[in-house]
């Protein structure tokens, strides 16, 4: 797709998160088990809130990702860094033609020395005109996205960007941000 390339929901998606608060928790040493939300088939994440917790220990996080012809919508997402030593962070990903559309990313750190969460785009997945905010060890990994340019509404914090081979454009959604 050209650089410019942005993509709305469509009108034809098949199931909606609507305006619902969904919490996604991490794994543990007492439950191994962590939280998985996927979006796929025409699904979108609407409106919703979207907290998804890091690991407490050295088990796995809770993880989120969007396959295909998705959509993040105008969903407010909150990654979470892990909480201890060693402690892996969330990964919210977006593969294939996926798009994070309008919506608001806060990626945190870790604490206590847990890596911070991460926003990857893979494939060919859109970043459209969405607001990512990027803090301490928090990260926005397009290495793995197909050459070519993934383009953001806006980026700010402190945290850190992978680019890859991939250009990045930032500004489509004409707010002032600042990133250190």
């Amino acid at each position: 797709l050209p650089a410019a390339t942005t993509k709305t929901c469509s009108s034809g998606t098949t199931a909606t998160a609507g305006s619902a608060t969904i919490v996604c928790e991490g794994g543990s040493s007492v439950n191994p088990l962590p939280s998985f939300l996927s979006f796929f088939n025409r699904s979108t994440a609407e409106d919703a809130t979207i907290i998804a917790n890091g690991a407490s220990d050295s088990v796995s996080p809770a993880i989120v990702e969007f396959y295909g012809i998705t959509c993040a919508g105008n969903a407010t997402v909150i990654v979470n860094g892990g909480t201890a030593r060693g402690a892996l962070g969330v990964d919210l990903s977006f593969y294939r033609n996926a798009s994070a559309a309008n919506a608001s990313f806060i990626i945190n750190g870790g604490i206590n020395g847990g890596s911070g969460g991460k926003l990857s785009f893979w494939d060919g997945a859109l970043g459209g005109t969405a607001n990512v905010k990027l803090f301490d060890n928090g990260t926005l990994d397009l290495s793995n996205h197909d050459p070519g340019t993934v383009s953001l509404g806006a980026i700010e914090g402190t945290g850190l960007v992978s680019l890859g081979h991939t250009n990045l454009i930032v500004g489509t959604n004409n707010s002032s941000t600042i990133f250190l």
